[in-house]
């Protein structure tokens, strides 16, 4: 063997075992736990991250019934049945809910919605959807780019030496702007009762699928405000960062132990959609004669097209991602509906079979932000509305 190629295997070697035995975390950005992160039920099977439930923190089903069933007097002034809107995990796909949106706006009526959670792609379209149809624009403009790296680039070789192949210093200029440039926290703030903004993430070092309620750090006075805004980012990126394809989001918990900070990533590695703990509450709303219209928007078309996998590192841990995310999808989707019209809910579910984005697709093809795929979802998803109905089922 050669000395070249000698030296050539060590440093492959070298670098593979850095990968996986490394484990320097850079600071966290110190943000307030308790009563804004809330882990989920672990009676119905999610796992529960012990140190969350030792501090007698409370669960998304009690965030959620105390969001769903309110007072007598504020029950007066919302309507009697609630909406509720739930928006799936995606990536690039996110575009068809941002049309769907869009759709719904014009070809509607789209109503209120009182509760609004996301995951992933889905948590960044979450807290426009909440203020409504003024803030279509907003969501449309973050799926219409002109090419792949306004959001992402590939590190290529040296992502081995990191945490991540892709770096989204795009995607985080995007967050960035938009969360400043709109007011958003402002407007949250001023949401009124019996409203609720939710986001999945999940502790990497648990593996626990937690919920972070933005309308409550929104409002947090414990922070300033730049550091409400800079843990209303962090927690948004966190939900959207795919495990190995985009960099964990570190967080000191202010709340809890400051040994080491948390590793936080996308909420769809264990759900692309979520009400983990719908059983409880809709048992305690259903008490209190509360009803719901649930609407689901899945930002995919529940399918894995057959393609051509690279031989690499890359290819075949994004193609590994895509299979699971699928899966992940439809037991989240199934579970949800089963429960929701098992109660008696009204529940409607989209996604984006039938899209004919195939040829748009073709470019950039391997891309994980086409923008050719990503403009035809968006019409897609707005066009569903022209049709006799816009929802699967």
């Amino acid at each position: 063997m050669g000395h070249r190629r000698l030296a050539s295997v060590l440093l492959c070697v070298m670098a593979l075992t850095a990968c996986a035995s490394g484990d320097k975390r850079p600071d966290g950005i110190a943000c307030p736990t308790t009563d804004i992160l809330y882990p989920v039920n672990a009676d119905i099977g999610a796992t529960v991250d012990t140190r969350a439930m030792t501090r007698g923190a409370r669960t998304f089903a009690d965030a959620l019934t105390d969001t769903m069933v309110q007072p007598d007097a504020v029950r007066i002034a919302r309507p009697e049945r609630r909406s509720l809107l739930t928006l799936s995990g995606g990536g690039q796909w996110g575009a068809y809910g941002a049309g769907f949106l869009n759709g719904w706006t014009t070809y509607g009526p789209r109503p209120p919605f009182d509760v609004v959670t996301g995951v992933s792609t889905g948590a960044l379209i979450a807290p426009f959807a909440f203020l409504g149809p003024d803030f279509d624009g907003v969501i449309e403009q973050a799926y219409t780019i002109d090419k792949e790296s306004d959001l992402v680039r590939e590190r290529g070789f040296w992502a081995i030496f990191g945490n991540a192949f892709l770096d989204r210093s795009g995607l985080e200029a995007l967050v960035s702007s938009v969360v400043a440039d709109t007011g958003l926290l402002d407007k949250l703030r001023s949401a009124g009762p019996g409203r609720g903004l939710f986001i999945g993430i999940v502790d990497a070092d648990s593996g626990a699928f937690f919920v972070v309620d933005l309308l409550a750090l929104a409002r947090s006075d414990r922070i300033s405000e730049e550091e409400r805004e800079s843990c209303f980012k962090a927690y948004l990126l966190a939900s959207t960062s795919v495990p190995a394809a985009f960099p964990p989001v570190f967080i000191d918990d202010r709340d809890g132990p400051r040994d080491k900070p948390r590793m936080f990533v996308d909420g769809g590695a264990r759900q692309t959609v979520f009400y983990e703990d719908i059983e409880t509450s809709v048992a305690r709303m259903i008490d209190a004669d509360a009803n719901a219209d649930l609407y689901v928007v899945i930002n995919g078309d529940l399918r894995v097209p057959e393609v051509h996998t690279g031989n690499n590192l890359l290819g075949i841990a994004l193609r590994a991602s895509n299979i699971v995310v699928d899966q992940v999808s439809l037991t989240s989707l199934d579970r949800l509906v089963q429960r929701g019209r098992g109660e008696g809910w009204t529940v409607r579910y989209t996604t984006a079979r039938g899209h004919g984005c195939d040829e748009a697709a073709k470019e950039s093809k391997g891309s994980h932000f086409n923008p050719a795929f990503m403009r035809c979802l968006l019409e897609y998803g707005e066009q569903r509305w022209t049709t006799q109905t816009p929802w699967d089922r």
